[in-house]
């Protein structure tokens, strides 16, 4: 049920768009992203990965020949992290490229441990100007970091 109100439910994140790390020609997490019906028809499977506790990441690759665009960005997929429950915010966005010729239907690796899971971008060769990609990552206690860096906890204060 969850993988049916992604669109609706990550229409609610809050926060600006940003840019991978040293990336922000080549990626960038719309955070705060507005999806359209037709657009969510587009995604392929949602793929879940537990983070230990009550949380899970999630990615939902558009079909890559039916990515939608806007402003020169190609939508890759839809990103969450969040908690079992409905009772607080998913955490994640729209993750966007200028180029999409670099990345097949599964443009992001998902993994878990015990303790955590993470997703990172597979592109087809090396992106110049972004030599680590973009990455995503939420701990067992719902802590969420992009790049490496803090970003938000997931249901309340970081």
């Amino acid at each position: 049920m969850r993988g049916l109100f992604i669109g609706l439910a990550i229409s609610a994140v809050a926060g600006p768009a940003v840019a991978a790390a040293a990336c922000g020609d080549v990626l960038r997490l719309d955070k705060a992203p507005a999806i359209k019906v037709e657009d969510v028809a587009r995604l392929g499977a949602e793929e879940f990965k537990d983070a230990g506790g009550d949380y899970y990441l999630s990615v939902a690759p558009f079909r890559s020949a039916e990515r939608p665009e806007r402003d020169g960005w190609r939508a890759l997929a839809i990103i969450k992290a969040g908690e079992r429950g409905l009772s607080v915010e998913d955490l994640g966005g729209i993750l966007w490229t200028k180029r999409p010729d670099q990345f097949g239907d599964k443009p992001l690796r998902l993994e878990a441990t015990a303790t955590k899971a993470r997703a990172t971008t597979m592109p087809r060769a090396p992106l110049a100007g972004c030599p680590k990609g973009f990455s995503i990552e939420i701990d067992s206690e719902g802590f969420v970091m992009i790049d490496g860096a803090k970003w938000k906890r997931v249901g309340g204060p970081w």
